[in-house]
């Protein structure tokens, strides 16, 4: 059975991170992880779930500090907040 993907949302932010970095090109990036490119596709466009230990080396190639991890791996969690006043 097919496990489906809870967030399904596009990691706009660590696409653009992606691709202002020294690997700035999926099938650069992919191999430091390491995962396929294919792979790396699917998880950037909510197609499947990035593992720990991928979010930990991806943070290490791109040097996102921990306090940033959410903005890029976890922006569903920030989605229906608003500025209210």
């Amino acid at each position: 059975m097919k496990r489906q993907n809870v967030s399904n949302i596009e990691l706009k932010e660590l696409k653009g991170k992606i691709k202002a970095s020294d690997y700035s090109r999926l099938v650069d990036f992919a191999p430091r992880i390491p995962i396929t490119v294919s792979t790396l596709s699917k998880k950037l466009n909510g197609k499947a779930d990035f593992t720990t230990t991928e979010i930990c080396r991806a943070c290490k190639e791109l040097h996102i500090p921990k306090e940033e991890i959410l903005k890029y791996f976890f922006p569903h969690m920030f989605h229906n907040e608003t500025n209210s006043t």
